[in-house]
């Protein structure tokens, strides 16, 4: 298998490395049990969860997110 070198994929425009990376990323979603959660992330997600348990008020939709972000550009 060939990769591209680090000196060409520099030389790509800023769409295509976003491309890249979007193509790659997605190689990931389509086999999400190949990728291994460290336990420190495990901790930081079961804690996350119990915030969310007690407190499920203070959380914010994706929605609610999105339209924050596009209002402040």
């Amino acid at each position: 298998m060939n990769y591209p070198t680090r000196e060409e994929i520099r030389e790509l425009t800023p769409e295509q490395r976003l491309r890249l990376l979007e193509d790659v990323w997605d190689t990931f979603e389509a086999a999400p049990e190949s990728l291994e959660v460290s336990e420190g992330h495990r901790k930081l997600i079961e804690e996350r969860f119990q915030q969310w348990e007690r407190h499920p008020e203070a959380t914010v939709s994706w929605d609610d997110v999105l339209h924050r972000l596009r209002e402040s550009n």
